[in-house]
């Protein structure tokens, strides 16, 4: 009659882990939308336009510079880019 120690059931065990491991990763890495080209999932009503917040009446700016322009340390400076028309 031969003993059974039981280590081989142990290997299958850990052979089947390893392989159901490697699996999910693969398919979470085929899953993955690294570049975002799938958009965020959301439904439209969570979409949020900001659009008519960026139209500002000069009218209604009621300050003014307080100091005069300061050395940043460029070379050259820029503009600064409120939206994509700027």
């Amino acid at each position: 009659m031969r003993k059974q120690t039981g280590a081989g059931d142990s290997r299958l065990i850990i052979a089947a882990i390893v392989i159901i491991a490697v699996a999910v990763a693969v398919i979470a890495l085929i899953r993955f939308d690294a570049t975002g080209e799938k958009g965020s999932g959301l439904e439209q009503k969570f979409i949020y336009n900001v659009d008519e917040l960026a139209k500002v009446d000069p009218n209604l700016i009621i300050y003014e510079e307080s100091a005069p322009a300061f050395e940043a340390g460029l070379v050259k400076s820029h503009n600064i880019a409120v939206d994509s028309k700027d």
